[in-house]
Formats: C-alpha cells, structure tokens, sequence
C-alpha cells in the first residue's frame, strides 16, 4: 500500500528501511554487502501504477524475523 504525496519529487520512490515489519528487502535486489547482511537499497527499479477499485491486496507478505534468512530466501 502506498501514500501518495507531494512531498517527494516526481520519479522518486521513498520508503523507509527502519521497521523490519516493512520488508522493503523482499522487493530490492540481490545484492548485498556479505558482511553487513544489508541489501542494495539505493539503486532499485520500480513501476508505480494506480490500483484500480477492488485490485487492492497484500501479497507475497512473508513474516521473517532474521535478516539473514530473508536474504536467504530470495537467493535463486
């Protein structure tokens, strides 16, 4: 779910990195630094759309509390 604003410039997507609940890692890339465990936040490409009535839903919302594993899982 997104809260649209104008307090960030067109183009660019804001999110927060500070609540593990988000699982913002679950949408960045695979890469990471081995030592920190921390993912590549920066650089990450995304489309944003509209949702349309009643397309609303979470999914792929997996609960994880370690980092670690959560990096694990998305490894191919």
């Amino acid at each position: 779910m997104a809260r649209v604003t104008d307090e960030v410039k067109v183009g660019i997507l804001s999110s927060t990195f500070h609540f593990p609940e988000v699982m913002l890692n679950t949408i960045t890339s695979n890469i990471h630094d081995s030592e920190a465990m921390c993912p590549e936040y920066k650089v990450v490409t995304c489309r944003i759309r509209k949702a349309r009535k009643g397309q609303m839903r979470r999914t792929g919302e997996v609960v994880v509390k370690d980092q670690r594993r959560a990096i694990a899982l998305r490894q191919p």
